[in-house]
């Protein structure tokens, strides 16, 4: 028998959230460490198709991919996971069968009523409501879309991430009369960390005698999010379903535990 005057309990999405939340941060530390040893070395050099002088800048330490690939898998499962809490904690409360629930997320624009109809019927009709509200589809709800195909993505393959380095600056000169000027160069998503930066005018011949670059660590092609860097996309997505989840809270009236989740920092 169904008790509609049961609350539901949002604890399960709160702790999925604050377990993403937990790998994010763990992404960004790594990525700083990466990043502190100075992964990149400046050759001075010529560029191979226009034979123009200038310095080559590539990476010269291996970058960790491969842990950082896993690491974004877990913060985005479990920040997809967390929607399905969310509707399986409402058929719960209502005596419904949570097997048969999910929080829907759709991949084109058309048929929104029948998935709603079809995932949230043990949810009920005012979880129907809210989820309706948030138009999850590509074009309603970009942030969902893209966290729903991630998901599905790195159920099947390694979302391998690359390392960028963006406005490199090059000190040349300092030897025979010439003054020390910057040589400034860009890599932006979602170019390689390759990059040639041509020399400038009568610096042809200069010595480069230090460098230094910010970099950042960007998602990979053939995603929804290609080229944009991780940890602030990841924050994001974050935000969006920790603002969900007190939506929840807020239509059911229930204790807004979701305060306790530890918002990450934008780097």
């Amino acid at each position: 028998m169904r008790d509609g005057r049961a609350k539901p309990d949002f604890g399960g999405a709160i702790w999925k959230v604050q377990h993403a939340n937990v790998h994010i941060a763990a992404f960004a530390a790594e990525g700083e460490r990466y990043f502190a040893k100075r992964p990149y070395q400046v050759v001075q050099t010529s560029d191979e198709e226009t034979g123009r002088h200038g310095y080559h800048l590539y990476e010269r330490l291996p970058f960790p991919a491969r842990p950082l690939a896993l690491l974004v898998g877990d913060a985005v499962h479990n920040l997809r996971s967390a929607l399905d809490h969310l509707a399986c904690a409402c058929a719960i409360a209502r005596g419904g069968d949570p097997a048969s629930t999910q929080f829907p997320i759709l991949k084109v624009e058309t048929g929104l009523c029948k998935r709603l109809k079809a995932d949230l019927a043990e949810a009920g009709p005012r979880a129907i409501e809210l989820v309706r509200g948030l138009s999850p589809t590509p074009l309603g709800n970009p942030m969902l879309s893209a966290l729903h195909e991630l998901d599905i993505i790195d159920k099947h393959r390694l979302m391998l991430p690359h390392a960028c380095a963006m406005d490199v600056e090059i000190q040349v000169g300092g030897f025979d009369g010439l003054p020390i000027i910057t040589a400034r160069g860009a890599t932006m998503p979602p170019d390689s960390t390759s990059r040639f930066i041509p020399a400038p005018s009568g610096y042809e011949l200069a010595v480069a005698h230090d460098f230094s670059f910010t970099g950042d660590i960007i998602f990979p092609p053939a995603t929804p999010f290609a080229g944009k860097p991780c940890v602030e996309t990841l924050t994001d997505l974050s935000y969006h379903v920790a603002d969900i989840v007190q939506l929840f809270e807020q239509a059911f009236c229930t204790l807004r535990l979701s305060h306790s989740i530890a918002r990450p920092a934008p780097r």
